[in-house]
């Protein structure tokens, strides 16, 4: 996949969150149960699939969600390889 060069954007382009914002993502992320996480990542690829086909995303939020993708793929294989080690 070709990842298209990003224009820059200006400061005043960009979305800044508050203190405010940051303290209620804070609080929502430390209440995640994190036995759920594996239940979450496999559902992942097919959402991110659903986004990348959304007709009316913008290059720089395509570019965004494939390398979420690709994150997930790496800590995906680090997470198996663990569990594999400490089973062996």
């Amino acid at each position: 996949m070709i990842i298209p060069k990003l224009p820059s954007m200006k400061p005043s382009d960009q979305i800044q969150l508050t203190d405010a914002d940051k303290a209620r993502y804070e609080k929502r992320i430390a209440e995640i149960n994190l036995n759920n996480i594996p239940m979450v990542v496999k559902s992942i690829p097919v959402k991110i699939e659903r986004l990348i086909a959304d007709p009316g995303l913008l290059d720089y939020q395509i570019a965004l969600v494939s390398d979420i993708s690709k994150l997930l793929n790496v800590n995906k294989m680090k997470f198996q390889t663990t569990i594999h080690k400490s089973v062996c």
